[in-house]
């Protein structure tokens, strides 16, 4: 998935710069697999239930990436000034 890259990718730059993130998503293979061929109720709502993972991690994510956009804000803001200081 693009994503996962996208996710692996974040964690490397935020090593650089001392932060770390703990920014993982997950689809089980079982369940594509069982919702390709045993198109049911069962595999539906255990799908349904895989998605509904999902989802809880992807807003989990959101808020552990707004929270290290605000820190690097801050550090930010803190080098400016500190640059200006000089």
């Amino acid at each position: 998935m693009r994503q996962k890259g996208h996710l692996r990718r974040l964690k490397k730059e935020l090593l650089d710069v001392n932060l770390t993130g703990d920014l993982k998503m997950d689809v089980g293979s079982f369940l594509t697999f069982a919702d390709y061929f045993f198109d049911g109720i069962i595999a539906d709502w255990m799908v349904q239930s895989k998605i509904g993972d999902a989802l809880n991690q992807v807003r989990e994510a959101r808020r552990q990436v707004s929270c290290i956009r605000k820190r690097l804000q801050e550090m930010r803001q803190t080098l400016e000034a500190e640059q200006e200081g000089r």
